[in-house]
């Protein structure tokens, strides 16, 4: 038993070989719990997926992206800042300062969502500083962005065109371009960087076409995901899925760019 733990799940995390069936199929399930357990939580607590929650829950995926690159150079040691730990980590941190911030806003002390945000800024100005230590070009984030934009307007005007209007959502369109940018740092790693896919499904499809496919691929998916995610009535259960499916763009996407970043220094 401990073999096959060490085997799909500790020496992947120790060793950064990525992902494999078993652990991704493990870790799938476990999201699924969690983000079961997030809507039922943010629904006793009454918390609201509105602009408010953006303005901080966006900083907490850069701080996490930038903290798991500062662990792929070694100025963090820690595995617990290798995935999954990472996402735990930021997750638990996440929850925490929610709660506290909701409860001194039930006292009238502060708004709730000061709590999260300053968390978030504290780590994400110790990331930044830290990442400007090893030395990074803005180039290749300039691409990504780039690349991305391109992409994502013409894909939002055909979609339009075609009579479906679900990317008019602004939230619906920073996911497009959140996994399009992870997409376009898949494309550029892989291309000019020499990095390689983590996930299984995206290495084994590269491997047998070209690094460009990940486009196709993230377009194939999240299309229909935020077309069908539109009819889902209850307001917590579709904003909870929206911040995931946000999350599962954007924190690989920022760390891919990022870690590109510095690599193109030094």
């Amino acid at each position: 038993m401990q073999s096959f733990i060490d085997k799909y799940f500790l020496d992947p995390i120790r060793y950064g070989t990525g992902y494999n069936i078993v652990n991704t199929a493990v870790y799938a399930v476990l999201l699924g719990v969690l983000v079961y357990l997030t809507i039922r939580l943010f629904k006793k607590i009454g918390l609201k997926l509105d602009a408010r929650f953006y303005i901080f829950f966006v900083p907490f995926l850069y701080l996490g992206s930038s903290l798991r690159v500062l662990r792929d150079y070694d100025v963090i040691t820690s595995n617990l800042f290798k995935t999954p730990g990472i996402y735990i980590l930021i997750y638990v941190l996440l929850i925490s300062t929610i709660l506290l911030g909701l409860a001194l806003e039930r006292y009238g002390i502060s708004r709730y969502h000061y709590i999260p945000l300053g968390t978030a800024l504290i780590g994400d100005v110790y990331s930044t500083v830290k990442l400007i230590g090893l030395g990074v070009n803005i180039l290749p984030l300039l691409q990504a962005i780039l690349l991305a934009l391109v992409i994502g307007m013409v894909v939002y005007l055909v979609v339009d065109k075609v009579g479906y209007d679900f990317l008019r959502d602004r939230l619906n369109q920073g996911i497009l371009f959140a996994h399009l940018m992870d997409a376009s740092a898949t494309y550029m790693g892989i291309s000019f960087y020499g990095l390689k896919a983590q996930h299984v499904l995206p290495r084994t499809v590269i491997s047998a076409t070209h690094p460009s496919v990940m486009f196709v691929l993230k377009l194939g998916v999240i299309l229909p995901v935020l077309y069908y995610l539109k009819d889902i009535e209850d307001e917590t259960t579709r904003g909870v899925l929206r911040a995931i499916i946000l999350t599962l763009g954007l924190a690989p996407g920022l760390r891919d760019t990022l870690m590109i970043m510095v690599l193109s220094v030094v």
